[in-house]
């Protein structure tokens, strides 16, 4: 990529960011033994700008055990936090910083427990210098709006951008550091704000998460580069210094950018095996039960782009429910499956239904959106449209004109304000429901910002889970033994005798998760108690 003879010293950084899944990994290891530089006063480091060790499907089940373990095999040598490392329980998330074996940058978050070091600085051979000293910053977003709850267990975060200058003065000053890089996990807007705020001398890149989609652009002579999504690309940085130096503010390193695909090169195979090992869990999930189906009961997803179908009612009512919503609409063009079931419901039917990561968000929409969407969406049919939109069973509209007319034997009012449940990418032209997105250009100060959803299969699953766990039976009937706890062995001979077939583990673990709040494997009375309120208030809303 560059022409290193005529340079003195050339830093190489391969940075990923925002991986969810494992499956591109093996790829990339080869990607990354391809890329690393071998000759004299050149150096390379590995680079993941935040959003690791959740949300997945395999985190739901494992808390990122298996994602940092791939991430430590790798290796990647400099790892920082992004918004949904807080998703883990922050005693499941300190054990996985713990158990990172590179170095993890932490400016913002001062106080975190592991304590974590907020800065780190490298040391690039020089032939005339000797070495040169690069600053590493690390910063998340502190924005409370972007979490679900107190951020990071409530320890104090700072503002990332006072908080990158800060440092960065502080690595010039104090560290004669040549050059300072911040590696952040926030908006692309914060980043530019960032660049144009450090003045002398500038930073060289940053190296950027947050956004799954592929950024190289320069800003206040500042390169910001993101990657995208789950490692499909790398982004390889070079910075190179020339091999006379007059002084740091008149001697930056030259950047050379370059995003590259992992798909032509071929799969470490010591990382497929990785891979495929920790991926076993989510693969037993595909035949795992969610749900039984009533006797001579069928549900149907066949025909979502034009009709309303009892799987759509169904999947938009629990919805619905979890979020505490007045109704949920969920695309039909998001719905894919086509098919009818009898008998029971699986993950793999789920996700032969859901296959897309569709983020699920509230928003206080006025009826008279709410009303002109649906009538906008179905007024294709019968010929078919992804946009059509499916509605929970709280919601009745009039086929003859698609009128909505009440939620839940209360009258729609134009005027007023609904809590509505939908897919968050609707709001910005997925499947083009035109009154969605004029709502959300009218009323942007009420669409809450990506990331702050849930992810519709696992909010589902969670929801099917408490079902079946008020399907078991009472307390007294599965606490055996009567030590006010059940436990693990108790729930699946339970699930078994319910579900007249052997009992999945996965099903069997994911309702000791949703129930299990102090991590000690085995569900009380006053978990027992807590998660039949849950049901009591979503069977209300």
């Amino acid at each position: 990529m560059s022409d290193f003879e005529k340079f003195g010293s050339v830093l190489r950084l391969i940075t990923v960011n925002d991986v969810y899944s494992l499956e591109n990994l093996p790829k990339l290891v080869s990607c990354i033994k391809h890329h690393k530089l071998q000759q004299p006063n050149t150096k390379t480091v590995t680079i993941l700008a935040g959003d690791f060790l959740a949300p997945s499907m395999l985190s739901s089940l494992d808390k990122g055990r298996g994602m940092l373990d791939c991430v430590n095999e790798i290796p990647i040598q400099y790892v920082i936090f992004g918004n949904h490392e807080d998703d883990l329980e922050l005693s499941e998330l300190s054990a996985r910083v713990s158990e990172y074996r590179g170095c993890w940058i932490n400016s913002n978050i001062p106080t975190f427990q592991p304590t974590l070091q907020p800065f780190h600085i490298l040391e690039i051979p020089h032939p005339v210098r000797g070495f040169l000293r690069v600053g590493l910053l690390g910063v998340v977003m502190s924005d409370p709006t972007i979490y679900r709850r107190p951020p990071f267990g409530g320890y104090r975060m700072e503002p990332p951008i006072p908080c990158a200058l800060s440092w960065t003065n502080r690595l010039f000053k104090e560290h004669q550091c040549d050059c300072v890089i911040p590696i952040t996990h926030q908006s692309v807007a914060d980043d530019r704000a960032l660049a144009a705020a450090q003045n002398s001398p500038t930073f060289p890149v940053i190296v950027g998460g947050h956004e799954h989609t592929i950024m190289t652009e320069k800003t206040n002579n500042v390169w910001i580069v993101k990657a995208g999504s789950d490692a499909f690309s790398a982004a390889i940085i070079d910075l190179c210094w020339p091999k006379e130096f007059v002084s740091i503010e008149e001697t930056q390193p030259e950047v050379n950018v370059e995003i590259v695909s992992v798909k032509p090169f071929p799969e470490d195979a010591s990382m497929r095996t990785r891979v495929n090992h920790h991926m076993r869990a989510v693969h037993d999930l595909e035949t795992a039960f969610l749900f039984k189906l009533p006797e001579n009961t069928t549900l149907s997803s066949i025909g979502t782009r034009k009709k309303q179908t009892s799987l759509g009612a169904l999947l938009c009512t629990r919805v619905r429910k979890a979020l505490r919503a007045d109704i949920c609409l969920i695309n039909g063009g998001g719905i894919r499956g086509n098919q009818e079931y009898q008998r029971q419901f699986t993950y793999g039917d789920l996700k032969t239904e859901l296959p897309f990561d569709n983020e699920v968000v509230v928003v206080d929409m006025p009826g008279a959106f709410l009303i002109e969407a649906i009538r906008s969406s179905r007024s294709k049919a019968p010929a078919e449209s992804g946009g059509f939109l499916q509605i929970d069973d709280g919601a009745f509209v009039r086929e003859t004109d698609n009128l909505l007319l009440a939620l839940r034997d209360d009258s729609v009012d134009e005027k007023k304000d609904y809590r509505v449940a939908l897919v968050r990418e609707m709001l910005f032209g997925m499947d083009h429901i035109e009154p969605i997105q004029r709502f959300a250009k009218q009323f942007p100060e009420r669409i809450p910002q990506a990331g702050t959803g849930r992810e519709i299969k696992l909010l589902l699953i969670d929801s099917f889970c408490l079902t079946l766990w008020e399907q078991l039976g009472s307390f007294e009937s599965l606490d055996h033994d009567h030590d006010d706890h059940v436990t693990r062995n108790d729930i699946a001979a339970a699930v078994g005798r319910v579900t007249k077939q052997n009992p999945s583990e996965i099903t069997v673990g994911r309702i000791l998760d949703v129930l299990d709040t102090n991590g000690d494997q085995k569900i009380s009375r006053e978990e027992a108690d807590a998660a039949r309120v849950t049901q009591d208030k979503n069977t209300k809303a």
